[in-house]
């Protein structure tokens, strides 16, 4: 798995990374990469 906007990989139990789900692509995204904290 990988974040679509930094390329950076992520394991899917990984639960220090902030993550969400994008509603139009149902891509999972970092927080930061979307600028959210």
């Amino acid at each position: 798995n990988f974040c679509p906007l930094c390329d950076k990989c992520y394991d899917d139990d990984d639960y220090e990374s902030k993550m969400m789900q994008c509603g139009k692509c149902d891509r999972w995204v970092h927080s930061k990469c979307e600028n959210l904290s």
